[in-house]
């Protein structure tokens, strides 16, 4: 059975060049711009993973992983953070706060595939 995935980024461009190849690879692909619209995915669909961004408009994804953890729908679901962010406060600060990964923007598909597999 397929895996599930919710893919969190507010450039469409992402979004689009990861939906097409995680679905080659084999995944089920949802998508959100934004962070309201991950936690309402993640709420209404229960992903397997979260792959989510951190530098978004109106909520970072800092703070969706805060209510994502804070609700016991969702406080299971393995999340990864994918960010441009690289100084090392900001990698801790995922981890402190429950994600499994960090994986820093860019990085090559096969690598972030890697990652993804290593936990679904």
């Amino acid at each position: 059975m397929k895996k599930k995935l919710l893919v969190v980024d507010d450039e469409p461009d992402v979004l689009q060049f990861l939906r097409k190849r995680l679905e080659r690879n084999n995944f089920m692909v949802t998508t959100a711009s934004n962070g309201q619209d991950c936690l309402n995915l993640a709420f209404k669909e229960e992903p397997d993973l979260i792959l989510l961004d951190i530098i978004m408009p109106f909520m970072d994804g800092y703070e969706v992983v805060k209510r994502l953890r804070d609700n016991s729908k969702t406080k299971h679901i393995p999340i990864i953070l994918h960010s441009v962010k690289k100084e090392t406060k900001s990698i801790f600060k995922g981890m402190e706060m429950g994600c499994i990964d960090y994986v820093i923007k860019p990085v090559r598909f096969e690598t972030l595939l890697r990652v993804i597999r290593r936990y679904v």
